[in-house]
């Protein structure tokens, strides 16, 4: 059953949809919401530049180009009216409204010719495909099928399961719904059948018509009606995550002072997070409300699978920024972080035991230039230090000439294996 549900999660209700003009949205409520000029600029991060090597062999130097608009968005201005802006973005979503940007990624992703059956079934009777879920914005949904229909045939033709993997059990719905899309893998978007099923003990015949299946994918996109005054998350107007299905996110929105700020990343993968950093006594902690008294910095996460990449940045650089400024912000290190005056804590960070792979994360301690204050005992599997050192690579000399060439280079360590030379214990643990 478990298996089952990440199904249910994304069956959304599909109403229509309507194309927005080439304009920006996020502009034009904010403007018709506000009685002041918006700033618009980009907070770069390590995903913002392309990298090439350029000059005379022995004279070459690295330099970055930055990719339009490849960062955080971030609109700002003053007397923000929240009711209204409030309005905008609940009719936005109840009108289902795709902006350029949303239905090229959308385009990208899934071609008009795929169909979206949009049906799940199991067994009855030894023998026929019954309806346990129809997905949101199907071929299915909009024919008017319905959950708890026996399809008895199509097109006149006896429609009947052969494969004994597909029983009336749940979990064998995986194989049901195989063999139910290979019936009909020749069918084309446009093409219509008559089926015959039983609904309420009765025959009934329905015309189910192929429909695209970005008519699915745009109703699972989880449109919201939902405005949080309290805290600072809105839905993106088409800000989407994809993995399984596609889905929108949440972009963030502060207001300090008379001014608010709009922050939008378009770089993330797998979602973003957005937190400001306020100063307490000697720690720095991450605060998640939508008004803002005391604000240090901003820390804004961006999930790339397996590890979390961050991004921190001043927020007086923020408040004074310019329209179309490029602020940079500082690259720390991945995993979850725990902020001090002088130092920071990465959680979970991703690393690599040797030249040849094996992925693990630990805990440690970093100076705010990125360099090794002390490494930490994460886990369960500890082992001792020469361990690590000796089978980080087959040529042992090179990793000891690489260790020593860190060490001297820099005041700390910048790499966890020079780090772990000046480990104070003989073990270390991690996850």
């Amino acid at each position: 059953m478990n298996k089952f549900l990440g199904i249910v999660v994304f069956s959304l209700l599909f109403s229509g949809s309507t194309y927005a003009e080439k304009e920006n949205l996020y502009k034009k409520y904010l403007s018709e919401c506000s009685n002041s000029p918006i700033k618009t600029f980009l907070i770069t991060d390590r995903f913002s530049f392309n990298s090439k090597l350029v000059g005379e062999t022995g004279n070459q130097k690295i330099e970055k180009e930055l990719i339009k608009d490849k960062g955080t968005l971030v609109y700002s201005g003053k007397n923000l009216d929240k009711s209204c802006l409030k309005q905008k973005f609940t009719k936005h979503h109840k009108n289902k409204i795709l902006t350029k940007k949303l239905e090229n990624q959308i385009n990208k992703r899934y071609s008009s010719s795929q169909k979206s059956l949009g049906i799940f079934p199991t067994k009855i009777h030894n023998k026929n495909f019954k309806i346990f879920l129809i997905q949101k914005g199907s071929s299915a949904f909009k024919s008017k099928l319905r959950v708890g229909d026996t399809i008895i045939s199509y097109n006149g033709i006896e429609l009947i399961s052969n494969d004994e993997k597909c029983t009336d059990n749940i979990d064998d719905i995986y194989s049901c719904y195989a063999e139910f899309e290979k019936i009909f893998k020749d069918y084309k978007v446009g093409d219509k059948i008559n089926l015959e099923v039983i609904r309420d003990n009765k025959s009934k015949n329905i015309v189910l018509e192929f429909f695209s299946i970005k008519d699915r994918v745009i109703a699972q996109l989880g449109w919201s009606e939902n405005f949080n005054s309290s805290i600072p998350k809105i839905k993106s107007l088409d800000n989407i995550v994809c993995v399984e299905s596609c889905e929108l996110i949440d972009d963030f929105i502060y207001f300090y002072k008379n001014n608010y700020f709009y922050f939008h990343n378009n770089t993330q993968s797998y979602g973003y997070d957005i937190n400001i950093l306020e100063r307490k006594n000697n720690q720095i902690l991450k605060s998640n409300k939508w008004n803002l008294n005391n604000p240090h910095s901003i820390l804004i996460s961006q999930s790339t699978g397996t590890y979390t990449d961050n991004t921190l940045v001043e927020f007086d650089k923020i408040v004074n920024a310019n329209n179309n400024d490029i602020v940079d912000g500082l690259s720390l290190m991945d995993g979850k972080l725990e902020f001090y005056s002088s130092y920071y804590v990465a959680k979970g960070k991703k690393s690599y035991l040797s030249t040849d792979g094996g992925a693990f994360w630990f805990n440690a301690i970093f100076n705010y230039k990125n360099q090794y204050i002390e490494l930490l005992n994460t886990g369960g599997n500890c082992y001792e230090v020469d361990k690590f050192i000796k089978e980080y690579d087959k040529d042992l000399n090179k990793t000891k000439k690489e260790i020593k060439k860190n060490l001297s280079e820099n005041d700390n360590p910048t790499w966890w294996l020079a780090a772990l030379s000046k480990h104070q214990n003989d073990e270390w643990c991690i996850n």
